[in-house]
């Protein structure tokens, strides 16, 4: 039998009071509003969450060579730092020498926090995030949030064999090499994570791949809780340049170049699907759930939104009963996150159709 459920003012009415917060943006930290519509308070709730999508290490740090670490040897050293994190976080690799950034690299020193050793004759400088967006936002660049596709890359190399054939090899995670390290280092120069196979039987799949689309590959990343997939093969052919290839929701591209070349297209192709002024090109939409037994449902169905790069934004509205009623900021076309949703087969559309607002009706899938 199904119980009556307590309201979220019922629920929480023992909780210590928490500081007051407006609705959260993702890269700043990830939660989700409560809104009490009688009371008219906000209440920010943290609620732990494994999400495809993650916030990058170390996105406004610059690591540059010094061998003077004196305060006035690094402040030489601070400019081509801020490069660095200019380019993560607008997603353009030309923020590093475009002109309207000339004097915020030239005052580079003001919004330094800290610098660290990072390696023999290196530092890693630490910058003031939200004094960095503040400027670049200032400048007129897009900003490219910190939360953003895991890519699972899927390496494979070509040798010759002794026989005269040829041997193919997958890098897995437990494996090192130079075309590894190089698109690490290129992954940390655009601002982008990477995952690696776990394990050789890992190639089967790479192999149906070969002749095909990547559908099998991209379904392969998204059971990893990886986003995108990079697919990148050297050839042993004198002559013949390696292939890559990289898929995403809604971005697929090719090519025959270094695959470091193929992870900068795919750079390229998210941010600039997901990277835009602060809060612009966000659609608020209504949502309904419903089908909820219990409260821990409600909690799944926050979290299972919030892992969805394109929820910019959660706001609960109401939740009574055996359902949520939300209000959220998405980057794109509301249709991409309901076919994401699907294929996970965790919220579907419910067949009772919009709400007499015109709110989308989602049900949760047991």
């Amino acid at each position: 039998m199904l119980h009556p459920m307590p309201t979220f003012t019922a629920l929480f009415r023992r909780t210590p009071p928490l500081p007051s917060a407006g609705t959260r943006r993702r890269s700043a930290g990830r939660g989700f509003v409560l809104a009490s519509a009688v009371a008219g308070l906000m209440v920010a709730l943290v609620w732990p969450l494994r999400a495809p999508s993650a916030p990058v290490v170390g996105l406004y740090e610059g690591t540059v060579a010094a061998t003077d670490r004196s305060e006035r040897g690094l402040a030489l050293l601070y400019p081509e730092a801020l490069k660095q994190v200019a380019v993560r976080v607008t997603g353009r690799p030309g923020a590093a020498v475009d002109p309207a950034l000339a004097a915020l690299f030239a005052d580079a020193n003001r919004y330094v926090q800290t610098w660290r050793p990072a390696g023999p004759g290196q530092v890693a400088v630490g910058f003031d995030a939200q004094a960095v967006e503040a400027a670049l936002a200032g400048a007129g660049q897009p900003l490219w949030p910190a939360d953003r596709p895991t890519v699972w890359v899927v390496l494979v190399l070509e040798r010759l064999a002794s026989s005269g054939g040829f041997t193919r090899t997958l890098v897995t995670s437990s494996m090192t090499g130079e075309e590894r390290r190089g698109l690490e280092r290129m992954a940390q120069w655009r601002g982008l994570n990477l995952a690696w196979p776990t394990s050789e039987g890992a190639l089967a799949v790479t192999e149906s791949a070969m002749a095909g689309p990547l559908e099998s590959l991209l379904a392969a990343a998204r059971e990893q809780r990886a986003e995108a997939v990079l697919w990148v093969r050297t050839s042993a052919t004198p002559g013949t340049a390696t292939q890559w290839a990289f898929a995403t929701e809604g971005l697929t591209q090719q090519g025959r170049a270094d695959g470091g070349v193929g992870l900068q297209a795919l750079a390229d192709a998210v941010a600039g699907r997901d990277a835009g002024a602060p809060g612009a090109g966000l659609t608020q939409v209504n949502v309904v759930v419903t089908g909820l037994e219990n409260f821990p449902a409600y909690t799944t169905v926050i979290n299972r939104l919030e892992a969805q790069p394109a929820v910019r934004d959660l706001v609960v509205v109401e939740a009574a009963g055996s359902f949520l009623r939300l209000r959220l900021r998405l980057r794109g076309d509301p249709a991409a996150l309901v076919r994401v949703l699907a294929q996970e087969g965790s919220l579907l559309v419910d067949p009772t159709g919009t709400g007499g607002d015109g709110s989308l009706r989602l049900r949760l899938q047991r």
